[in-house]
């Protein structure tokens, strides 16, 4: 379909030890080279990925929201229901890890719900959901943008992804130039339903603090919780202005 993923030279799937072998894409995550990327250069990497994402987009949803293997129905009726699921997530993780209260959970969870008739008027457009900071390399030299970790795609808001990414960016102190960049090429508009995946996306930020995974462990101290924590109440006190003025 053109997007710039990685080619399969060759692959046995019914092998005893089953295997695929990868075209290595050129260059580094974005997130390591974002900063020293020219204004020039990071523009284009913004319009490489919302072209990418607008090919995937135009993929058959079935009317359903969620996050599936291949093409098919998701579990979901309504965009509610799947952040639902998702929230219930980040709570648990929370409470599992007891470094962050739940009234953070509590409070974005009041707002969740005053926007919720708001989110049931979209419609689920397929998106590749992990083209963050990481999943985008990037090639400065040649010019090229190469995505991987693509074994899944979400149906949903396809603003989802670039909230997320901006979640991350104002984490590490960087500038939000390549999420405006992104959203206009994207033709997507940044209003309080963006700024609610924002805010969404800072508590998985929390969620993951203390937690031990099988590949990766994610190590937390004060200040890092402290730093997350403003943010999250910086954009959350945001939204919710903005939600009670209508």
């Amino acid at each position: 379909m053109g997007v710039p993923i990685p080619e399969i030279i060759a692959s046995d799937l019914d092998a005893r030890l089953p295997w695929v072998m990868m075209e290595r894409v050129p260059g580094t995550d974005l997130g390591q080279i974002l900063n020293s990327l020219t204004e020039t250069q990071r523009k284009q990497v913004a319009y490489e990925v919302a072209q990418a994402q607008k090919i995937v987009g135009q993929l058959s949803t079935a009317g359903t929201f969620g996050y599936v293997t291949g093409i098919g129905p998701a579990q979901h009726r309504n965009l509610p229901d799947l952040l639902d699921e998702d929230f219930a997530r980040l709570r648990k993780r929370i409470s599992h890890a007891g470094l962050f209260g739940d009234c953070h959970a509590n409070r974005l969870a009041e707002t969740l719900n005053s926007m919720r008739n708001r989110l049931l008027e979209i419609r689920p457009i397929a998106f590749l959901h992990d083209t963050t900071t990481k999943n985008v390399i990037v090639d400065p030299i040649g010019g090229k943008v190469g995505i991987i970790d693509v074994e899944n795609l979400c149906f949903g808001d396809p603003r989802y992804v670039i909230a997320v990414t901006s979640a991350m960016l104002l984490v590490a102190g960087q500038p939000q130039e390549y999420i405006q960049a992104w959203l206009t090429f994207s033709g997507l508009e940044n209003d309080e339903v963006c700024e609610l995946y924002v805010c969404l996306a800072l508590l998985e930020l929390m969620s993951e603090h203390g937690q031990n995974w099988s590949d990766i462990v994610v190590h937390s101290n004060e200040q890092s919780r402290s730093h997350l924590l403003h943010i999250f109440d910086a954009k959350l006190s945001c939204l919710n202005a903005k939600v009670a003025k209508g």
